[in-house]
């Protein structure tokens, strides 16, 4: 039987910089992740450089032209594509249709928009993560639900919002050790 108190109801208009601020937080960790074993490959080379004493090869790598073209691209793929992304998926999706509506409660959490409803179940929520500005919580599939700070009714609620998340996650996270599937 659901508690009426821990229902927390809340609509959410989302905003470009909303979304740029995950984008960006994603497309660091995919930088940081994807080009991991990378940089240690090129780490590993200059190490071996300067234990030969030769490092003269290495010149190339930090002359301006390859050094000037690598970091437009870093910060092309950090800065400016996440905010085109942003942008493009307020103007095509979010902007078509009305704010969506959250329902959290014990069960999991309800969302409804013009054309769609759904539910997740807190078992399908696999990670929460909150900034200055957003809630942001991570689905099993690579969808997220974004949610900024601005759209709960007051502090209370967003207290509440976040300690039955919290409550949640934690849950989750005994069941998952209890059947040895801890993330």
């Amino acid at each position: 039987m659901e508690n009426p108190a821990t229902r927390i109801e809340l609509q959410v208009q989302l905003r470009v910089l909303d979304l740029y601020e995950v984008f960006v937080q994603q497309a660091l960790w995919r930088f940081w992740f994807g080009t991991g074993a990378g940089a240690l490959a090129i780490a590993l080379i200059i190490l071996i450089a300067f234990w030969k004493g030769s490092i003269e090869f290495l010149r190339p790598l930090f002359e301006p032209p390859l050094l000037y073209v690598a970091l437009s691209l870093f910060l092309y793929s950090i800065l400016v594509r996440p905010f085109v992304a942003a942008r493009t998926f307020i103007k095509n999706i979010a902007g078509r249709s009305s704010a969506i509506d959250y329902v959290f409660s014990e069960t999991g959490v309800d969302i409804r928009r013009e054309h769609y409803e759904g539910h997740y179940d807190w078992a399908g929520i696999r990670r929460a993560r909150q900034s200055a500005r957003l809630l942001v919580l991570y689905t099993d599939s690579m969808w997220a639900m974004v949610l900024p700070k601005r759209c709960f009714a007051n502090a209370q609620q967003l207290a509440d919002c976040r300690m039955l998340i919290n409550n949640q996650m934690q849950r989750r996270k005994t069941l998952l050790a209890s059947h040895g599937k801890v993330k």
